[in-house]
């Protein structure tokens, strides 16, 4: 077999100086008698060249490493070129800049495709196994010289080793010359980042600050035993404390003693459920009362912690004066509607009395005349006071009283009141009271309006006169519920939607302040039910209260 041909050098890589390379060839003790020796058996490597590498080549893919980076055959053929290239390159003693080239090339080819300073020391061993029986045999007839032959090719593999190293360290340090420099830009980039990021974050604090600062809603924080943590200057100015004397308190310092417990509950339930909210009184340093709206977040830590409540306060007393002012102005619309007929009411005793005072006047010898007469005058009397506290009691405008009522007793006192007006409007009215509802708490006087606003919508959706419905019931354990089922015309599908919107009517101009039903749906709220309704053109309607049984303390909850 012929010897692979070595292709002739050409061109130069940096390499390092000639001082350099005498230093290591003096400190290996690589001569020019060892390079001779070396030339002198180039003829042996040369005609074994191409199965030294193939043996090489064998022995290399049984590792997984090495075996993964020599999957291309291109690459192996190019690879064992140079392999043998190499071994002819140990042969030609000469070690010049070239040859240093060569070696630092070889070092970085291997760098380059992955092979490791493990893996090539370990390839000179490899071959230094090859060669060493190669030469044995070839120098078997001049045994002085293989002793001799042998070291030199240590020692010049041992030189080639240097520069092979040398190579991946100059890589790899020109990696991480690369690598610091791109680090250092990037901490220069990232610092730049962080400075913006910072001064953005600066300047959204301080907006963030000026917008909770100068909110026109109060704002606090409370921790979980509701002690403050911070409180916006708006609820500072408005409670008449300093943020010091505040963060010394609870929140249930600030609320009416009958509050206290609903503050506590408050809390727990945004811990529990990370959200809540509720009316409640606040009192000022000054003793004064703001009827206030709360609405509380959960603020919690990265591990889902809970650290505060954030609330947003809003000042409601304005919006509950109107309110008791719109409720009062409803019942006093429907005063002026019944004045007329109870004008008509007490006009029938007065002129009982009239009558009888004439009688007794012209008949006093007569005293058990007398005292007969007197009798029914009295009778009479009693009767137009009974009318006109009626009448009074409903016009009365009170503050909103939370106390243990009868539902029944409610509804049965708003059909006496209303008697009369049954009466003249020809309406049939059927009762069905369920007598073993539970006791409510809540406003009797203003749930009564609530009754009469229905019952007098019901009259007048039938203008011929009709049939009423009113019953109670109790059908679960959370609620009594009392109907009102009339025969009227009913309500338009398109009317159905609007009917408990402030002002809505469809009773035509001059007939309802369209008040009635918002009003009586707001009382309704205030106790914690709902008014549903269930209607049809020409079918009548079926208005149901909805009332919940659980007592519970008057709070600033109900309005």
């Amino acid at each position: 077999m012929d010897a692979p041909r070595r292709p002739a050098r050409s061109g130069r890589l940096p390499s390092t100086s000639e001082l350099d390379r005498e230093l290591r060839r003096r400190l290996l003790g690589l001569t020019d008698d060892d390079l001779r020796l070396l030339n002198a058996i180039q003829p042996v490597v040369a005609a074994q060249a191409e199965k030294i590498v193939d043996a090489f080549y064998e022995q290399t893919t049984n590792f997984e490493e090495t075996k993964n980076l020599l999957a291309d055959p291109a690459t192996v053929e190019r690879l064992k070129s140079a392999q043998a290239n190499y071994l002819l390159g140990l042969t030609d003693g000469v070690i010049d800049a070239d040859y240093v080239a060569d070696r630092l090339r070889i070092g970085r080819t291997h760098e380059r495709i992955g092979l490791e300073p493990r893996w090539y020391i370990g390839t000179y061993g490899y071959y230094v196994g090859l060669l060493f029986p190669l030469i044995a045999t070839a120098l078997a007839a001049a045994p002085e010289r293989l002793v001799p032959t042998l070291v030199a090719l240590s020692k010049l593999m041992h030189f080639d080793m240097q520069y092979a190293i040398e190579a991946y360290i100059e890589s790899f340090s020109y990696q991480l010359m690369r690598a610091n420099s791109q680090l250092r830009r990037l901490n220069r980039e990232l610092d730049q980042r962080v400075q913006e990021q910072t001064s953005a974050l600066r300047a959204s604090e301080s907006h963030y600050r000026d917008l909770v600062e100068n909110s026109p809603e109060m704002i606090h924080q409370v921790d979980r035993e509701r002690r403050f943590v911070g409180v916006n200057s708006t609820e500072l100015r408005k409670l008449g404390y300093s943020l010091d004397e505040m963060r010394r308190m609870r929140l249930e310092d600030i609320v009416p003693p009958e509050h206290a417990e609903l503050m506590v509950q408050h809390v727990e339930k945004v811990i529990q459920e990370g959200r809540h909210s509720c009316e409640t009184r606040f009192v000022t340093r000054d003793g004064e009362i703001i009827d206030v709206e709360m609405s509380a977040t959960a603020l919690v830590d990265a591990q889902g912690e809970f650290l505060m409540t954030r609330a947003f306060v809003r000042d409601i007393t304005e919006r509950n004066r109107l309110n008791q002012q719109l409720m009062h102005l409803e019942r006093l619309t429907v005063i002026g509607k019944l004045t007329a007929s109870f004008a008509h009411e007490i006009g029938t005793p007065l002129n009982i009395i009239s009558g009888r005072a004439e009688y007794i006047s012209q008949d006093l010898e007569n005293k058990d005349q007398v005292r007969k007469g007197l009798r029914i005058i009295i009778d009479q009397i009693d009767r137009i006071t009974e009318i006109i506290t009626r009448m009074l009691n409903f016009s009365r405008s009170e503050p909103r009283v939370f106390s243990q009522i009868s539902i029944n007793a409610t509804v049965e006192q708003t059909l006496q009141f209303l008697a009369h007006q049954f009466r003249k409007s020809n309406i049939t009215l059927e009762t069905e009271f369920d007598p073993d509802l539970p006791p409510l708490r809540g406003d009797g006087n203003q749930l009564q309006q609530v009754f009469v606003n229905l019952l007098v919508n019901a009259m007048q959706a039938m203008p011929g006169g009709g049939r009423i419905r009113i019953t109670t019931d109790q059908p679960n354990s959370a609620e009594v519920t009392v109907a009102c089922e009339d025969s009227g015309e009913g309500i338009k599908p398109e009317d159905l939607p609007r009917i408990f919107e402030p002002f809505y009517t469809t009773k035509g101009l001059g007939k309802g302040s369209g008040l009635g039903l918002s009003v009586s749906q707001q009382i309704v709220a205030n106790h914690r039910g709902r008014i549903t309704v269930e209607s049809a053109a020409g079918k009548g309607s079926l208005f149901t209260v909805h009332l919940p049984v659980a007592a519970r303390e008057p709070s600033a909850d109900d309005g």
